[in-house]
């Protein structure tokens, strides 16, 4: 995993309330569903976390796609906001 993904991983995970050892599950799932900390509400919240982080507006057709690490981490590339 590269840095950016890696990034990605520790914001997600921020807002997930993870501990850091379990950072390991967001590489892997599937989507939101496969995590149960990641309800609705903490969906919102990893969007707002990204839109403030990248500096951009997540399209609303777009918001319920980001249901994983390489499906978010392939849209912020999309946009130019790789740092």
């Amino acid at each position: 995993m590269d840095p950016f993904e890696e990034s990605i991983v520790q914001l997600v995970g921020g807002v997930l309330e993870l501990k850091p050892a379990a950072y390991s599950v967001l590489r892997n799932i599937e989507g939101a569903h496969s995590i149960p900390q990641w309800t609705s509400l903490k969906h919102v919240e990893m969007i707002i976390a990204l839109e403030d982080r990248f500096d951009l507006e997540v399209p609303e057709e777009a918001i319920m796609t980001l249901t994983n690490i390489p499906t978010i981490v392939k849209f912020l590339r999309s946009q130019d906001r790789v740092v």
